[in-house]
């Protein structure tokens, strides 16, 4: 693609042949079911070809230079090569791969692997022994539904997703402090079914003073979170969507720099939260909540709050004074009664 110009590249049957010099190759939409047979990429530094109809790659070849590889949208594609002599490897993107079943066997330490992105390989199984995880920066599982063992992470792990995967239980010397955690999402684990592991990951989590966005949702063994969740100072937005059977909050505890929170679809949560006064955003759509609290009006940097489909609220506190609220939603609160907020530029949908 050159500016709005589409350029259609025609290959004849008998295409066998890519320079050996080559140090870059990106190549989106490659039409061919494999890599010409005699290309020697020895000398590659980054291999980006994403959406194309590769179905294997190269074999038994060393790739010491080699430092990003960007696959994303090879749907055909089946197995990784050995990546074992890959020593310089930073990145390695795999999304969208549906028929990948076997990951690169090794991937020895030392090794310089930042950056492995697995989304929706929802044929992966098993991340193997091999491949060394110590440097890992980022990594990203959402979508790998049959994936059912919790990967040897990095002490560095930054970015962390395990959303919509099989993982059923946590290793049994999990005992990592994640210090440098900024991000971790948790969706759909159902299959994590003892509550104590959940409880054991949790409190783990609240040991990452970098923590700065949670997401948790459909997880039906959330129950309550940890006391200890008071020293996430740094915990700008959390996101806890869909726990159905999320009773309490923790009571007396303050997070300071929380800016954005969503319980919506914790249908068993009865609570208004009161654990940081500092939220921007309020989505408590869909909640057992029955009444908001006059203390409501400390939170004065508070520009939206959702409280949809909340059946059991009859009524707010008459006159409080929200400077900043411009966004209400209370549509298909069904018991509700009128309320009156001093702010003349609230939008509200009932």
């Amino acid at each position: 693609m050159f500016g709005n110009e589409e350029v259609t590249i025609h290959l004849p049957e008998n295409f066998d042949y890519l320079p050996h010099e080559l140090k870059l190759l990106c190549w989106p939409n490659y039409p061919m079911r494999c890599l010409p047979s005699k290309f020697r990429p020895e000398k590659l530094v980054k291999f980006k070809m994403v959406n194309n109809k590769l179905e294997k790659l190269w074999e038994g070849i060393a790739l010491p230079c080699l430092k990003k590889i960007n696959l994303w949208g090879s749907v055909n594609l089946i197995e990784m090569p050995n990546l074992s002599k890959a020593t310089n490897l930073e990145t390695l993107k795999l999304v969208d791969c549906y028929s990948l079943v076997k990951l690169p066997s090794s991937i020895p330490h030392p090794n310089k692997l930042k950056y492995l992105y697995l989304s929706n390989c929802r044929n992966v199984e098993t991340i193997p022994t091999g491949i060394s995880l110590k440097s890992l920066e980022v990594l990203n599982l959402n979508g790998c539904s049959r994936l059912r063992n919790f990967p040897q992470i990095s002490t560095n792990i930054s970015y962390l997703s395990i959303d919509g995967t099989s993982i059923e239980e946590l290793p049994s010397n999990l005992s990592l402090r994640f210090e440098n955690l900024n991000t971790f999402q948790m969706h759909s684990l159902k299959k994590l079914s003892q509550r104590v592991q959940l409880v054991q990951l949790l409190t783990l989590l609240t040991l990452s003073p970098s923590l700065r966005y949670l997401h948790l949702s459909y997880i039906p063994t959330l129950v309550e979170l940890p006391f200890s969740f008071q020293n996430l100072h740094k915990l700008a937005i959390l996101e806890i969507r869909n726990c159905e059977n999320l009773e309490t909050l923790p009571t007396r505890i303050y997070l300071q720099s929380l800016r954005f929170l969503d319980l919506s679809g914790c249908s068993k949560l009865r609570t208004f939260p009161d654990i940081s006064t500092n939220i921007e955003d309020l989505n408590l759509s869909k909640t057992a909540i029955e009444e908001v609290p006059p203390w409501i009006e400390k939170f004065t940097n508070l520009h939206k709050l959702e409280m949809k489909g909340c059946v059991n609220l009859e009524t707010l506190p008459t006159g409080i004074n929200l400077p900043s609220l411009e966004c209400l939603n209370l549509s298909g609160c069904s018991r509700f009664r009128d309320f009156l907020i001093s702010q003349p530029t609230l939008h509200t949908s009932i």
